[in-house]
């Protein structure tokens, strides 16, 4: 898999979307129709366009509070899972 787009991402609102914009010069990366439908409003979707644009942010966190735990050797929790997790967003 290749690696995702750097830097931070940002949202675009427009008519009926929401435009995800990659950082370091990246253009769009995706779009999300703010269509209401039945298993989806419009609200929702506009929180899901929000959370895609923070993806790099949240894997970066992840990655280092995992290298930490690491570090310290604290097992408070599954850190296997967090790995996974990890791993599938970045292979």
């Amino acid at each position: 898999m290749a690696k995702h787009s750097e830097g931070t991402w940002r949202v675009s609102f427009g008519d009926g979307y929401a435009d995800i914009y990659g950082g370091d010069g990246h253009g769009r990366i995706a779009r999300v129709f703010l269509r209401e439908s039945k298993t989806n409003n419009v609200e929702e979707l506009a929180a899901n366009a929000a959370l895609i644009a923070t993806t790099p942010e949240l894997l970066g966190m992840l990655i280092a509070i995992v290298a930490q735990n690491d570090a310290c050797e604290m097992h408070l929790v599954n850190w296997e899972t967090a790995r996974e997790r990890i791993a599938k967003a970045t292979t």
